[in-house]
């Protein structure tokens, strides 16, 4: 009986680390999934995925907002979803001002608001618009949550509920 040869070390080595470089690409591919609004416009729509488990730096409180008269509005195009459906967010920043940069939070199930991997940018009169998709099955609570002469100014919450 004849015994075929086996490969060298380095081979195996080498094969590996590429298969490794290759699945790290296509994970963080499709955590940046980008979808494109309806609408053409300056506002920043990103798709993401949610991470599996809450960071530890979960904020309940959104920090100080006595002095900022600005406020910013958030509605959801749906109050339940599928695991993996895309989710439609959208609002407005009071006064309009373009080209700031809101992140989204979320929190699921009461835990404790964590930085969602999106964020979006207002148009000039203060709108936005910004798709996002979990796997996180349970009650999703989302906001945004920006900056404002140095002070955070944070939304209220819209709840969907992921099945």
């Amino acid at each position: 009986m004849a015994s075929s040869p086996r490969p060298a070390p380095a081979v195996i080595v080498i094969t590996l680390m590429a298969a490794a470089v290759i699945g790290f690409l296509v994970g963080a591919l499709v955590a940046t999934t980008s979808e494109p609004d309806a609408t053409p416009s300056a506002t920043s729509t990103s798709t993401a995925t949610g991470s599996p488990a809450p960071s530890p730096t979960a904020t309940d409180t959104p920090g100080p907002t006595a002095s900022v008269d600005a406020t910013v509005s958030l509605e959801a195009d749906r109050d339940t979803a599928a695991t993996g459906e895309l989710i439609r967010l959208t609002g407005v920043l009071v006064p309009a001002q373009g080209d700031v940069e809101l992140q989204v939070q979320q929190s699921v199930d009461d835990i404790g608001f964590v930085d969602f991997p999106v964020t979006a940018t207002t148009r000039a009169d203060g709108s936005f618009a910004v798709r996002v998709r979990t796997g996180r099955v349970g009650s999703n609570e989302f906001r945004m949550v920006t900056d404002v002469d140095d002070t955070q100014v944070v939304s209220n919450s819209v709840v969907v509920q992921i099945s």
